[in-house]
């Protein structure tokens, strides 16, 4: 646990004006320690001139931490019924997670007229879903949402909750890890389970994706973690469901929201969704400058795909980040997808590795992109494309 050695302290009083948590009381036998309220952050320890604060190895000391919570927890995100599309990699990931410990997996589902997503969740091979069915329960309503889903958590007691790492997990996800007061790990791209003791191993990239961290949360239950979208693979629907429902909608109160709904703004016509398409063409450093893109977007336009590029790109100012694959953008697994002049570094690799088929072009044949992908052309670019577009115009003339 945590302590403060009175001996050692000398009541400077920076630990309690430091502690993000506010878990360091001032009492009449001298300072303590709020162990309900500390997160374990360190910043005390780090902070404190006198070491007086002491805090023991918490993974030792949780190595049967939680006995009451056990499972797998899935929040799901629906707009109105409509499950999200990335639910499928949630459930991929949770699977993994049942490999590595067996357990059971659970799907937590707020709303209103939901109980046909209820009954569609089952089909994913999840053991129970908790479905909280209450009119009002809007889409936009995030308080009622994050109010709902922290006190069904709290009152389940799962071991781990996975969502996914999209616009609403990102709202929502921090909000309830506050409420319970636990840790939360976002956008990760890879999970490990401990069998002996249940402890995640979370990997996300840092640094601007330069670097990867190892993170745990021995401390605390739930184990939270949002999952980057498009790095799992979908998982296949069960053949018999054998899952049950429990609804737990007579449980829970449901006030109304502080949200006000104002109306819908429609995505610009025409913007581009590289996480969707089947066909990516992709410029890296070897494009040289930005008017060289036409090359790469008379590729993708004979091709019927999309324009992604590497993070320079973007940081040059020649494409928005929308357009960006990798750590720090976008996850993509289309059929096809075309590197050219995209040396390959592995924060690239993590965000398209997942393609069926990789065609890498660039000059220089030690390039890491030639080690990961299907088909490797060692050449110019600006002499490869304008004969595979030449090949195409061919083709096209011939099956007229």
């Amino acid at each position: 646990m945590i302590r403060i050695d009175q001996e050692q302290c000398t009541y400077c009083l920076l630990c309690l004006k430091r502690c993000p948590a506010a878990a360091i009381k001032d009492e009449d036998e001298g300072l303590r320690i709020d162990v309900a309220a500390c997160t374990y952050c360190s910043v005390c320890t780090s902070c404190c001139p006198n070491q007086a604060i002491i805090m023991k190895d918490r993974a030792q000391e949780t190595r049967q931490p939680y006995p009451e919570h056990e499972g797998i927890c899935l929040v799901v995100e629906h707009a109105e019924g409509a499950l999200s599309s990335y639910f499928p990699e949630l459930v991929t990931a949770a699977k993994q997670l049942q490999a590595m410990r067996a357990q059971r997996i659970y799907a937590l589902v707020v709303g209103e007229r939901i109980e046909d997503l209820a009954q569609r969740l089952l089909q994913w091979g999840v053991d129970e879903v908790w479905m909280v069915n209450k009119p009002g329960i809007q889409r936009y309503a995030e308080d009622i949402h994050y109010n709902l889903i922290s006190a069904v958590l709290r009152d389940q007691r799962p071991s781990v909750v996975l969502g996914m790492a999209t616009a609403w997990g990102r709202s929502i996800f921090p909000r309830v890890a506050v409420r319970l007061r636990t840790g939360l790990c976002a956008d990760c791209i890879d999970l490990k389970m401990r069998p002996d003791h249940g402890d995640f191993i979370i990997t996300r990239p840092t640094q601007m994706g330069e670097q990867f961290a190892e993170i745990k949360i021995p401390a605390r239950r739930p184990q939270m973690a949002t999952v980057k979208t498009n790095f799992y693979s979908a998982a296949e629907t069960a053949h018999v469901a054998q899952g049950k429902i429990v609804d737990l909608s007579s449980l829970y109160s449901c006030s109304s929201s502080v949200l006000q709904f104002m109306g819908v703004i429609e995505e610009a016509a025409g913007k581009e969704n590289i996480e969707t398409t089947e066909i990516i063409v992709a410029a890296g450093r070897g494009i040289q400058n930005a008017d060289n893109l036409r090359l790469i977007y008379a590729l993708a336009d004979a091709l019927g795909g999309k324009v992604a590029v590497t993070r320079p790109l973007v940081e040059c100012g020649w494409m928005d980040s929308m357009h960006q694959v990798g750590l720090t953008g976008k996850m993509v697994k289309p059929k096809l997808y075309i590197a050219c002049g995209v040396s390959g570094a592995v924060q690239h690799k993590v965000g398209m590795h997942h393609s069926e088929t990789i065609i890498a072009i660039n000059t220089d044949r030690n390039a890491p992109i030639f080690d990961y992908s299907t088909y490797g052309i060692v050449g110019d670019l600006f002499t490869v494309i304008p004969e595979i577009l030449s090949a195409l115009n061919t083709v096209q003339e011939v099956g007229r």
